[in-house]
């Protein structure tokens, strides 16, 4: 299971829950911690074997402590495996890492390529694509 945020709903246009910089952060990770309580909760009742403990919260990242907690609310509530799934472009280094199970990366490449790109354009388009070293 993985819950995801919508950023649609979330942010002004352009941006992404990787940018996310809520001006009460204490208050944003308790809203967040309840969410991941509560799917949590439903994953184990519904015996899900991997849960997602959150995905591309790049800016977020960093706030070691609070994803500890985040992470402990969802092994008490949830006995199977978890993931945390970063952006293919965060850098920083995850001290909650070891908290996990699984670290996923989420590989979507940005593509310069139009809207009403065909088949052809985007084959073309993958050889443009960044180089990346993940291993």
């Amino acid at each position: 299971m993985r819950p995801l945020l919508d950023e649609e709903t979330l942010l002004r246009v352009g941006q992404w829950r990787g940018s996310i910089q809520p001006a009460d952060r204490t208050g944003w990770f308790a809203s967040y911690n309840e969410l991941i309580r509560r799917y949590a909760s439903l994953a184990e009742r519904e015996h899900v074997d991997i849960f997602s403990v959150g995905s591309e919260f790049s800016s977020l990242e960093p706030d070691d402590v609070r994803w500890r907690e985040v992470i402990g609310t969802a092994r008490r509530n949830f006995s199977g495996k978890l993931i945390y799934s970063r952006n293919w472009d965060s850098h920083a280094t995850l001290g909650f890492a070891s908290l996990l199970d699984f670290l996923g990366i989420d590989a979507f490449y940005p593509l310069r390529a139009p809207a009403d790109a065909q088949i052809e354009d985007l084959i073309s388009n993958e050889r443009n694509l960044p180089a990346t070293n993940l291993f």
